[in-house]
């Protein structure tokens, strides 16, 4: 029981090289999608259950959503990119380049690499996990909302690198509390 955590984040990481090799919208890839989703969705519930939180599972947990992404990402653009406006393409270019500028600020002013849970953070994740399954004419809608949210967490990792706050446990800026 101990390890189950891990096992989770472990299991998310193998699931989405899997992944890669499904077609997008297919039902292998919705299965394995989900398992993935889900497994990043049980595995903090269980280290704390389990008494079993570490730097290495944090760690571990940031390398695992990474992974999960990128295999997401290389199954999902090809779609995404027929079907998104440019508007949409042009948010997620801001985003990417404040997320960037947050991780080498705090790799070159503190020698750490930032993997910052916020609340907005954890929002913008559950929302970006959720892309696939807005379908219809809703898409470009929920993809937009969704550039706004991620836009607005990135700005706040910005904001808690140039104060110094670098690590998971660090408290965002919409929170009463470290989450």
């Amino acid at each position: 029981m101990r390890h189950l955590a891990n096992c989770l984040t472990a299991a998310r990481i193998v699931l989405a090289v899997c992944l890669l090799g499904t077609e997008a919208g297919s039902p292998a890839f919705f299965t394995l999608y989900t398992a993935a989703g889900l497994t990043d969705l049980l595995d903090g519930p269980a280290a704390r259950r389990t008494g079993s939180q570490s730097a290495f599972g944090a760690r571990l947990d940031s390398a695992a959503d990474l992974v999960f992404f990128a295999a997401a990402s290389v199954c999902l653009l090809p779609c995404l990119w027929r079907l998104l406006p440019p508007a949409v393409w042009l948010g997620a270019l801001a985003t990417a380049v404040g997320r960037g500028a947050a991780f080498w600020l705090c790799l070159w002013r503190h020698g750490c690499i930032p993997a910052l849970h916020t609340r907005l953070n954890k929002l913008t994740g559950a929302g970006l996990f959720c892309l696939p399954y807005a379908v219809g004419g809703h898409l470009a809608a929920y993809a937009s909302a969704l550039c706004l949210l991620a836009l607005a967490a990135a700005a706040e990792d910005l904001l808690l690198v140039c104060r110094g706050e670098c690590r998971v446990e660090a408290a965002g800026c919409f929170s009463w509390r470290n989450v």
